[in-house]
């Protein structure tokens, strides 16, 4: 039978063991989240200039429409933010890891709230 301090130290393990795995989930959700943002980003710069030049090329007061591509890339982009999201919400109960855990999804919501979906 193991003395309260060998519990402790147990213990103590086990909670290291969860800051540690939680910590690695949450950097690799931060990872994921600057790559994804930063090429979606290019994208919609691209899109932006094309649309632009599209949009000064028309002599009619009808804006062009994008494309189903432009669509469909905004769409996933969209969903991979929210599917982020979840998964972060499974990073919880670290103390420590708390306030990054917060700014992540304040990120990811921003990210969310500017860009439309498209149907």
């Amino acid at each position: 039978m193991g003395t309260s301090a060998d519990e402790a130290e147990i213990a103590m393990d086990v909670d290291e063991e969860e800051v540690t795995l939680s910590d690695t989930v949450l950097e690799e959700l931060e990872q994921e989240f600057s790559q994804e943002t930063k090429a979606f980003h290019q994208i919609a710069e691209t899109i932006s200039v094309v649309f632009d030049g599209a949009l000064a090329d028309s002599v009619s007061d009808e804006r062009p429409s994008l494309s189903w591509t432009n669509n469909r890339v905004i769409n996933e982009h969209i969903q991979k933010m929210t599917l982020l999201k979840e998964r972060l919400e499974g990073v919880e109960g670290v103390v420590s890891l708390e306030e990054r855990r917060k700014t992540l999804s304040a990120r990811i919501d921003e990210e969310l709230g500017r860009i439309e979906p498209i149907d």
